[in-house]
C-alpha cells in the first residue's frame, strides 16, 4: 500500500483525464519536483520568507493532485512559517519534507508504471 499518495483520487484522475495525461502529469511533477525543493532550500538559507511563501504555496499545490493530506500538510506547514516568519525548526521541516517528497516520488514512479 502506498504510504505518501493519494492513490483514490489518481485513480479517479486517470479514468477522468485518461493514462497518457496522467502520466504526462505525473512526469512534469516527477521532472520539477527537485527544482522546486532546491529554491526552497535555497529561501529558507537565505530567510528570503516572500519567496518560501510563494514557493511551499504553489508545492502545496502541486501536491494536492498526489498527495495525501499528510503530504499537503508539510508544504502548508513551510508555507505557515514563511508567513509567519519563523524559524524555529523550519531547516528541520524541510529535511522531512524532502524526504517524504522523495518517496511520494518513488511512489509516484510505481503508479504510473502500473
Amino acid at each position: 500500500m502506498n504510504k505518501y499518495i493519494n492513490e483514490k483520487d489518481l485513480i479517479e484522475k486517470k479514468g477522468m483525464l485518461g493514462d497518457d495525461l496522467l502520466v504526462e502529469i505525473i512526469d512534469m511533477f516527477l521532472e520539477s519536483f527537485p527544482d522546486t525543493l532546491n529554491n526552497i532550500e535555497e529561501n529558507i538559507k537565505n530567510t528570503d520568507f516572500e519567496s518560501l511563501i510563494f514557493n511551499a504555496h504553489s508545492f502545496k499545490n502541486d501536491l494536492g493532485n498526489f498527495g495525501s493530506s499528510e503530504v499537503v500538510d508539510l508544504a502548508f506547514q513551510l508555507e505557515k512559517k514563511g508567513r509567519d516568519k519563523d524559524t524555529s525548526g523550519l531547516e528541520e521541516l524541510f529535511k522531512n519534507t524532502k524526504i517524504i517528497i522523495e518517496h511520494l516520488a518513488d511512489e509516484l514512479k510505481e503508479f504510473k508504471n502500473q
